[in-house]
């Protein structure tokens, strides 16, 4: 599949977006910002298959169709956020609650979903990489202990075998 079909429906989709988040922002300023998120959430978690199942008819039409749903679809979670959060918190508490909240969020976020698809190379590889981390210390102090065992005066003649 040529690249520029990926470029592309990003493309489309990304401009399909803009006239959809001032209009999500008023749905969520209607019916409520929780609302609208799960809305989201829950249409996130049944647009993965049909997303790929799209994106594996190589038409650059579905492709497209597939991508303007998934943006659209995080659009009606991240929308609503800036307003959501700082509803959640007190006047006092405000800043530190949002920042904490979506910070720790975006981190386990972020960092949880790589331990499923953890597999034997992966821990295979994070396990020579301890080793080597752990015996470097030891290989250092063996060259230096050879290399100072050849130092010899300057001018003197080296050993003959």
């Amino acid at each position: 599949m040529p690249r520029t079909t990926m470029l592309s429906a990003v493309l489309i989709a990304s401009v399909v977006n803009v006239p959809a988040i001032p209009l999500i922002a008023l749905l969520s300023d209607r019916v409520g910002r929780r609302p609208v998120c799960l809305a989201g959430a829950v249409a996130a978690i049944g647009w993965a298959y049909p997303l790929f199942a799209l994106i594996r008819t190589r038409s650059p039409l579905w492709i497209t169709v597939s991508f303007i749903g998934g943006v659209v679809i995080a659009t009606l979670i991240f929308t609503p956020m800036g307003a959501y959060l700082p509803e959640l918190f007190e006047t006092r508490l405000l800043y530190s609650g949002v920042a904490v909240s979506s910070n720790v969020a975006a981190m386990l976020g972020g960092g949880l979903d790589l331990l499923p698809t953890h597999d034997a190379t992966a821990i295979a590889d994070a396990r020579s990489s301890l080793h080597l981390a752990a015996t470097r210390p030891a290989h250092r102090l063996r060259r230096h202990r050879v290399e100072a065992s050849q130092l010899r005066p300057v001018g003197a003649e080296p050993d003959v075998v």
